[in-house]
């Protein structure tokens, strides 16, 4: 008996097109991870607009891979919160 999985049955541009994904989300979490010892490292010198610059980049940037999760899963985003939260993060 052969052990077959859901994974067999995805195409192969798909399983590349996840690969990839996997591979971009895993650069994204080593990312966010130098960026936050940097910013709680205190040898560090850091002027107080430069912390706060970072950490709304940072706020945006989670907002909007939220934001494609969601729509990668099928969600009506117009009406979620998440818009507002772009919004706001932007501002």
């Amino acid at each position: 008996m052969v052990d077959s999985s859901i994974f067999d049955e995805i195409p192969e541009e798909i399983s590349a097109q996840l690969v990839s994904f996997s591979e971009a989300t895993d650069d994204v979490e080593q990312l966010v991870k130098k960026i936050s010892n940097f910013s709680n490292d205190s040898n560090t010198e850091v002027s107080d607009l430069d912390t706060i610059k970072t950490d709304l980049s940072l706020c945006y940037a989670f907002n909007a891979l939220f934001f494609m999760y969601l729509r990668c899963n099928g969600v009506e985003t117009q009406s979620h919160p998440i818009m507002q939260e772009l919004v706001r993060s932007l501002f």
